[in-house]
């Protein structure tokens, strides 16, 4: 009875979705197939200050991985709920999305892209991209244009300050860790 109450919420909701997102299309062209849990399990509270064009905005995010899937749920600075979903191999399932124009299997390749290690990043990827990393900076590549810049500080994901840029949609993220004490999706 209480999952006939979740899927008749969700539909009524119309904002909670799962999908096989598989290969989702970065900006600018080529592809980035979704990969299963790479990393070792965390669970943080991390402050995005997210930046689409000129305008920003400041979220809190709840990030927790596992074995099974990556997870975030991102509240307003006075708590209310933004957005939520879980990233699961090529499956993403959406509870909470606010920007219709965003992909949510777009944001789960970003931060595989920026997340994953390196070879699990590259595996994803589809030509004409390429990924290079110098240990700090990461770029996903589409000839000479820049599809994804991250800039990483300290040593392991999810790493107490991650800097990413998408230019061709004009939007960056600043995150910094907040609390790796357990974020308790």
């Amino acid at each position: 009875m209480k999952g006939l109450a979740l899927l008749l919420f969700c539909l009524l909701a119309s904002g909670c979705a799962t999908k096989d997102a598989g290969c989702p299309r970065l900006p600018e062209g080529g592809r980035y197939c979704l990969q299963g849990a790479a990393l070792a399990p965390f669970s943080v509270q991390q402050q995005v200050d997210v930046t689409i064009k000129d305008r920003r905005e400041t979220m809190l995010v709840a990030l927790e991985n596992d074995q099974r899937s990556l997870r975030f749920v991102g509240l307003s600075p006075f708590g209310q709920k933004l957005m939520h979903v879980e990233c699961a191999g090529t499956r993403v399932q959406t509870f909470v999305w606010p920007h219709s124009n965003l992909d949510p299997a777009l944001w789960c390749a970003m931060l595989q892209l920026t997340l994953w290690p390196a070879d699990l990043a590259r595996a994803g990827l589809r030509p004409p991209l390429r990924l290079e990393e110098n240990g700090v900076e990461r770029r996903v590549l589409a000839g000479t244009q820049t599809l994804i810049q991250a800039t990483r500080t300290g040593s392991n994901p999810p790493f107490e300050r991650l800097q990413i840029s998408m230019p061709p949609l004009d939007l960056k993220l600043d995150i910094r860790t907040v609390n790796d004490a357990g974020a308790g999706l």
